[in-house]
């Protein structure tokens, strides 16, 4: 039986004009129906690298995850977590070699946030597209800065989106039929979220309101191919 692979790459545009690679990206659909999503993420300064792999259910549930992350060219720390019966474990392993780990009770259609911008846009997966009224979105985060700059244990945060329709973009990366959102994240950003294809791809991203107000993070190229 074959694996589905999508692949490509996010240039962010910052407000000044200055573009800038940001994410590399790679999303599996495995045999069973699973999912992974593999991201590397590097600040235009180089001062942020952040190495994310995650599993989901055939039906886009987290079930695992991993992050490691670099800044300010120190190794952070690394963090493990998995959801197994309805409770989040989480272990962390800073750059002491000291490790800690915890458990938390998890609600009902929460995503675990690592951070990275491809992920983002499958925030948008339990939302019902039938209708445009706010809508909740719940996310596990494991970094409260606004650039995931920390790993912690992190805790549930409550924000909303609402579903704006489809467009179609014309990209770098060629024209893309997109469903599009808007989020008012849990620190009071508001961001615009374009995303394509059967693997929810993130085609664009626009700060409406917010830190780094007028930057988008706009898919540059994308490749889609079967293997097996």
């Amino acid at each position: 039986m074959s694996v589905k692979v999508f692949s490509g790459n996010i240039n962010i545009i910052e407000a000044n004009g200055n573009i800038s690679p940001y994410e590399k990206f790679i999303i599996t659909f495995n045999p069973d129906g699973t999912k992974l999503l593999k991201t590397l993420s590097i600040s235009p300064d180089g001062n942020l690298i952040r190495d994310v792999n995650q599993y989901f259910s055939s039906e886009w549930f987290d079930i695992e995850g991993i992050a490691r992350l670099f800044y300010q060219n120190q190794y952070v720390g690394t963090i493990l977590r998995r959801v197994i019966e309805g409770n989040l474990h989480s272990t962390i392993w800073n750059n002491k070699k000291e490790f800690d780990h915890t458990e938390f009770k998890i609600s009902k259609n929460m995503h675990l946030g690592f951070h990275s911008l491809m992920n983002d846009a499958w925030k948008m997966n339990f939302l019902d597209t039938s209708h445009s009224e706010d809508q909740d979105i719940i996310v596990h985060t494991i970094s409260e800065t606004w650039n995931g700059s920390t790993i912690t244990h992190g805790k549930e945060l409550k924000s909303s989106a609402i579903y704006e329709g489809e467009e179609d973009l014309k990209l770098i990366a060629g024209n893309f039929y997109c469903q599009k959102f808007l989020w008012r994240t849990p620190s009071n950003k508001l961001l615009k979220i374009w995303r394509t294809s059967e693997a929810k791809v993130l085609a664009r991203m626009e700060v409406i309101i917010g830190k780094n107000k007028g930057s988008i993070y706009e898919l540059t190229n994308f490749k889609e191919e079967s293997i097996g």
